[in-house]
């Protein structure tokens, strides 16, 4: 009997290390869904057991309904390392994100429609930290101490004009910046849509809640600073010169840092 009892917790384990990934793929795609209101698939998901980390490989958001397009954004690579003892208390607490979007698909249909201000976080106007606090019964509460964000390409498609063709632009973003203390999705989602957009011309036609976001990006503008500040002061005079003309240049970078990138548009036939 005892043999027997043995033999089915070691196949309930067996199952439940096979399934776990789903598990929680799917219960990860459920909350994603519930915070930006669209479609969200993961391509796979690999939870860690001993190292409480994530991988997730080809993640897709997808178009509301009735867009001329699918695909909204293409994300090949997600990073997550989290406190597992903040998770266990309810909390989501990702000690490190590495956020790696190639391709963000922005797409006006012949109503004038943009896609992303479907967004929940983009069309709500209320502060991040007030809704991630009305939204906790159907959501965890979410805080990110240190985001690592790349952002390849950003395609812009009219089809307003309701021509045969849209007219198409493709900004090369190359966006690769890293932030910390994010304390809600909202702010999140924002924080990703804002940095994305900085320096094209659709910029103007999203209008998003910037008071968290500004505060997210004058901090990370702030350590900037103070690491270049160290650097200065370990540099010994005979190499004073030479910092100098370095220390200038990175100071340049790191004042522009919280301000706009400039972009460039240009029309594609893709």
């Amino acid at each position: 009997m005892l043999k027997k009892i043995l033999v089915v917790v070691i196949l309930f384990l067996l199952v439940a290390f096979i399934a776990k990934d789903k598990i929680i793929e799917v219960s990860s795609e459920n909350i994603f869904k519930h915070i930006l209101g669209i479609r969200l698939d993961i391509g796979s998901m690999d939870v860690g057991l001993v190292r409480p980390a994530i991988f997730i490989k080809d993640m897709k958001l997808y178009n509301p309904r009735g867009f001329p397009t699918e695909t909204m954004a293409v994300i090949p690579e997600v990073y997550v390392r989290y406190d597992l003892i903040q998770v266990l208390k309810g909390k989501v607490y990702l000690e490190e994100l590495k956020f790696s979007m190639q391709q963000l698909n922005i797409v006006r249909d012949e109503q004038a429609r943009l896609n992303v201000n479907t967004i929940k976080p983009l069309e709500s106007k209320e502060e991040g930290q007030v809704v991630a606090q009305q939204e906790q019964r159907k959501i965890p509460e979410i805080y990110i101490a240190n985001l690592h964000l790349k952002v390849g390409d950003v395609y812009y498609r009219d089809y307003s004009a309701r021509s045969e063709q849209p007219t198409v632009k493709k900004y090369e973003i190359n966006l690769d910046e890293e932030y910390q203390d994010i304390k809600d999705p909202y702010t999140l989602v924002r924080l990703i849509f804002v940095r994305s957009l900085t320096g094209t011309d659709i910029s103007n036609l999203v209008d998003i809640p910037m008071s968290q976001v500004q505060d997210v990006m004058q901090k990370a503008y702030s350590t900037g600073k103070e690491a270049i500040g160290a650097a200065a002061e370990q540099t010994s005079e005979t190499t004073h010169t030479v910092i100098d003309k370095t220390s200038s240049v990175l100071k340049e970078a790191a004042e522009g840092f919280g301000g706009l990138l400039n972009g460039q548009g240009r029309e594609t036939d893709q």
